[in-house]
């Protein structure tokens, strides 16, 4: 994992729902973020998704949120991982 984009995310689960990641096992990182563990509404799902394609100033694939990956921490952090390296 790049340790610089996990931050930025972080800084933006923090800032957003007050929600810091270090605070979970990398194994948390798979589950979802609508399930018990985290307790996400949908709503905090767009919030997220404006604010990281804001930061980090990239376009989340409509594909991607229409499969269902943008639901947990690591496949968030594969979207912005993928799309930061798309660019380059």
């Amino acid at each position: 994992m790049d340790i610089n984009i996990f931050s930025r995310i972080n800084e933006i689960f923090i800032d957003a729902l007050d929600m810091d990641l270090n605070n979970y096992n990398k194994r948390d990182y798979e589950d979802p973020l609508l399930g018990n563990k985290f307790r996400l509404e949908p709503r905090d799902l767009l919030y997220l998704f404006f604010e990281i394609e804001k930061k980090f100033g990239i376009t989340i694939p409509e594909q991607a949120v229409m499969e269902g990956k943008f639901d947990s921490i690591k496949n968030i952090y594969d979207i912005v991982y993928n799309q930061l390296h798309a660019r380059t």
